[in-house]
């Protein structure tokens, strides 16, 4: 696994307590930029700079030395998963000598070199939403050199893109609707989850036809975060639901690499039913929620010269009403 919490954490008997029933997790790389990954090593010494967890020591270590190439070729996997968390959340960092370092900033820039570096200048911070095109020729290369690594040294693996998905909704238990992620926890960091999405769909399609890779797509539902996550909420903090689809996904994915082709195509035909009944209930609840803003708007209209209330109030309230019916009708987390 190559990615983050959003792929790592349908590994965790937590959220998939029957995991290891199908399948073993026994290299994990945890956001860690690709642009990173395939630079040279940074053998540099350092130390944290307050009080670190062994994990995130792990996380900084390997981050630097790139130790994950070598012990995916020792261990030969049947498949990688891969998202790109860190190249949205994080960029890079160049050193003078052309290196590049995942600029975490919950890890590595708790430690002195990262710190003694920064007050001498020594790095060029390169992020994909402030450098763009220069990201992306930098990225694309290193993926080109990471899916070469893997054809040539461990050539049984097949790479899976688990496409990135960032939700700025957060469910809590004493409201119908989901709120605003940063209204309820306004320390969290900022983000454009609209761009974010954009740019991490840019990266997934990449990646999936350059590695010809398999494809867990989980994005055709609004997928909330929740209070009670046990890492708290964030953007990519999902509910259980979502770790028990991703588990199914992948289920489909091993069966079809082994399953005879007849077989498979059964089991798609089986599926198809439910997808098309899915998609018509919700084609029908959105013209059901057409149909109420007319309704809504042609009371708005027909109130307005005896209203006594501003229209920016007029018009949240009528917001909030289709919020609500939205949820009722569709059933969206």
């Amino acid at each position: 696994m190559l990615g983050s919490c959003a792929t790592r954490d349908n590994f965790n008997r937590r959220f998939n307590p029957t995991y290891r029933e199908s399948f073993e997790c026994p290299l994990a790389q945890n956001q860690t930029s690709i642009i990173s990954l395939m630079s040279p090593p940074v053998l540099d010494d350092w130390s944290p700079t307050g009080e670190m967890s062994d994990y995130d020591r792990w996380n900084v270590r390997t981050d630097l030395t790139r130790s994950f190439l070598e012990d995916l070729a020792d261990l030969q996997p049947d498949y990688v998963i891969v998202d790109f968390f860190a190249d949205i959340h994080f960029g890079v960092v160049r050193l003078p000598d052309g290196r590049y370092v995942t600029d975490n900033r919950w890890k590595v820039k708790h430690t002195d070199w990262y710190q003694e570096k920064t007050a001498s200048g020594s790095f060029d911070r390169i992020t994909l939403f402030g450098h763009t095109e220069d990201y992306l020729e930098l990225w694309k290369d290193a993926f080109d050199r990471f899916v070469a690594f893997v054809r040539r040294r461990t050539p049984r693996t097949r790479v899976i893109v688990h496409r990135g998905y960032n939700t700025n909704l957060v469910r809590i238990p004493e409201r119908p609707v989901p709120m605003r992620l940063r209204k309820r926890r306004p320390n969290i960091s900022k983000l454009d989850v609209a761009r974010a999405n954009n740019l991490w769909g840019i990266l997934d399609d990449y990646a999936v036809a350059v590695a010809d890779a398999a494809v867990i797509d989980l994005t055709d539902e609004e997928w909330t975060t929740y209070e009670d996550h046990p890492w708290g909420p964030f953007y990519v903090h999902f509910p259980p639901e979502y770790n028990h689809r991703f588990l199914a996904e992948l289920h489909k994915i091993v069966l079809a690499d082994r399953l005879p082709g007849w077989l498979v195509q059964r089991i798609d035909e089986i599926e198809t039913p439910r997808v098309e009944r899915a998609r018509l209930e919700a084609e029908s609840a959105e013209r059901l929620i057409t149909h109420l803003r007319g309704q809504l708007q042609a009371v708005r209209t027909s109130v307005a010269p005896a209203a006594t209330l501003p229209r920016s109030r007029v018009r949240g309230a009528v917001k909030r009403v289709l919020s609500r019916l939205r949820h009722r009708v569709t059933g969206r987390r």
